[in-house]
C-alpha cells in the first residue's frame, strides 16, 4: 500500500495533518493562509471528525488543518 499521491510528473507526494484544539483556531489559519495566498486546495468543511481544510505547501504536499480524535 502506498501513502499518499502521485503527481502527473511522476513524484510521490504525502500528506501531513496539522491539527489545532479548537475551530476557532482551524478557522483562523484557513483565513490566515488564504490572506498569504497559500493554495487552498479544499476549502473549510465540517467531516465527520470535525472542521477541517486543506492546504498545498509550495510543493505540492497537502496539510491538512483538523481537530485531534476523540
Amino acid at each position: 500500500m502506498q501513502l499518499g499521491r502521485v503527481l502527473a510528473n511522476g513524484k510521490l507526494v504525502r500528506d501531513l495533518a496539522f491539527q489545532v484544539e479548537t475551530e476557532d483556531e482551524v478557522k483562523t489559519l484557513h483565513q490566515t493562509w488564504k490572506d498569504a495566498a497559500i493554495v487552498i486546495e479544499q476549502e473549510l468543511e465540517k467531516a465527520v471528525f470535525g472542521l477541517t481544510f486543506v492546504a498545498l505547501d509550495p510543493d505540492g504536499h497537502r496539510i491538512r488543518v483538523n481537530l485531534p480524535d476523540g
